[in-house]
């Protein structure tokens, strides 16, 4: 499901936590989990890409996000064609809340 920057602050939801999910090391890509399910920000119907992890926490800043992690898949086991996949690396980065 997604979610735009309006719709966020037309709820105006606060301190909901923020998966940013790096996408092969390239970019980055924000999950916010509401009471109604997880969402990914976007616009005109495409996910926000951002090129980095600050870029993010700067775009969401105005909407009051609480706790933040990174989540970072592995693309090795895909890389060997292997079927066991292990669980993303999260990594807490704070809680944003003022």
């Amino acid at each position: 499901m997604r979610i735009t920057t309006e719709q966020l602050q037309e709820q105006q939801h606060t301190g909901f936590p923020v998966e940013i999910i790096s996408l092969e090391g390239r970019f980055y890509v924000a999950r916010i989990t509401l009471d109604e399910g997880a969402f990914m920000l976007s616009e005109n119907d495409e996910t926000i890409q951002f090129r980095n992890v600050q870029q993010v926490r700067e775009f969401l800043a105005a909407y009051n996000p609480g706790t933040t992690e990174l989540v970072h898949t592995s693309v090795y086991d895909q890389m060997i064609n292997t079927d066991s996949s292990p669980a993303p690396a999260r990594v807490p980065l704070g809680n944003n809340e003022s």
